[in-house]
């Protein structure tokens, strides 16, 4: 097959030392080795950094099997923001300007919710030349914006969002199919397309390469980060947002902040709230707050934690998100504030502990608990990379889902 990938914001799936391949990347490798054709279609913008490494839209040829078209977007300094809005318009609009322009057609073409922008793009395009489309869920868009409206106003989303909503109504209604990393997000999108749910709408997990349990171990990494190696390191890198409690994290620490033990916050990443956890570094002993750290080095800072930490706000719309599958990855237990599917995982699976979002004395408790507690902290450790191995490893996840891509191209054609 010959197939178009139309995503928004994951990192450029080429690797590098520094970069490690999301859901686009994995999936791209899979259907790669399985003999299809792939062009990315992804803006000129890298969304995680902020920074434009394509001003211009062009077509790179990276072999003859994988292509990737960069559309050229204006980008945005902000996740929250109205030039973030803008630079999804631009982008849908690129796709329809270039995608017109095509002489080949794809056999099929795959794209991702967020964003509704260019999903609809190519939902326009593939209706108007009769190329199937699958929807692949990864945030549930748009019932984030409710995150936007004070609790008091909620009310007021179904009418101020209007125009959202059709949007995901024709979306997810004129889809060939519909996948999602969870059965929450896939559920959700099944009743914006107004249908029962059949035996082609499919979960694939996020899931995380097993791989990538393996640690190479560098010297420079060793001295940079070998003062947390005999520490009980709670760990969490990634972009920081509204999606990450960071008042939680930081009076949690506070209130483990005790000679009576070696528990100790390490906390990676960028966006928004990492100046207050750079001053509450400053400030404190048992916290430290990391810049961006590339992919080796972040390997190495999952071997050496305890615990890894998902800190979701009150409010938060998430389901199965990207940081558990990490954790297992390194045989970490998980403590996350999520209630759903993620909970239900580690409760049932008995691989962390759980708290209620915004608690943060309840999220030092489960943490004090596993510190305190080494055969259930090495019992959890040993379940979670069990889960990993057993259910999600991601190469057995993104084979299954080239495979189901196949069969959904060939029933059409049928």
């Amino acid at each position: 097959m010959y197939i178009w990938y139309a995503s928004l914001y994951e990192p450029l799936p080429i690797g590098g030392e520094g970069i490690r391949k999301m859901r686009s990347g994995l999936l791209i490798d899979a259907l790669i080795a399985d003999g299809h054709t792939v062009e990315l279609w992804i803006p000129g913008f890298e969304h995680v950094h902020h920074e434009q490494f394509r001003g211009q839209s062009t077509l790179e040829k990276i072999d003859d099997a994988f292509s990737i078209q960069y559309m050229r977007g204006p980008g945005y300094s902000k996740d929250t923001s109205y030039k973030r809005l803008f630079h999804n318009k631009a982008i849908a609009k690129e796709f329809h300007k270039l995608a017109d322009l095509r002489g080949r057609l794809p056999d099929l073409i795959l794209t991702q919710v967020p964003s509704l922008e260019l999903a609809e793009a190519v939902m326009n395009f593939a209706r108007k030349t009769e190329v199937p489309y699958v929807v692949d869920v990864r945030d549930p868009w748009p019932e984030i914006y409710q995150r936007l409206l004070p609790d008091k106003f909620k009310f007021l989303y179904s009418i101020i969002f209007f125009t959202e909503i059709m949007r995901a109504k024709r979306i997810f209604s004129n889809a060939s199919q519909i996948t999602a990393v969870s059965l929450t997000y896939l559920g959700g999108a099944i009743k914006y397309a107004n249908r029962s749910i059949n035996h082609n709408d499919m979960v694939f997990p996020i899931g995380y390469p097993v791989m990538a349990a393996d640690v190479n171990i560098k010297p420079e990494v060793e001295e940079k980060y070998g003062c947390f190696r005999d520490k009980f390191v709670v760990f969490f890198a990634g972009t920081f947002g509204s999606n990450f409690d960071v008042d939680a994290v930081i009076e949690a620490s506070k209130i483990l902040d005790s000679n009576e033990n070696n528990i100790h916050f390490v906390i990676a990443g960028k966006g928004d709230g990492s100046d207050l956890l750079a001053s509450h570094a400053e400030a404190s002993d048992n916290f430290s707050f990391l810049d961006w750290v590339p992919f080796s080095e972040l390997r190495y800072l999952l071997s050496i934690s305890s615990v890894g930490l998902a800190p979701f706000p009150r409010g938060a719309m998430n389901s199965l998100p990207n940081k558990p599958y990490e954790y297992m990855s390194a045989s970490l237990p998980i403590i996350a504030s999520l209630d759903g599917e993620l909970k239900e995982i580690i409760e049932s699976h008995h691989i962390g502990m759980c708290y209620k979002a915004g608690d943060e004395s309840g999220l030092a408790d489960a943490i004090l608990t596993l510190y305190l507690n080494n055969d259930t902290l090495e019992e959890m450790s040993a379940s979670s990379y069990k889960m990993l191995v057993e259910k999600y490893d991601s190469r057995i996840i993104y084979k299954n889902f080239s495979n189901y891509l196949v069969k959904i191209f060939n029933e059409r054609k049928s």
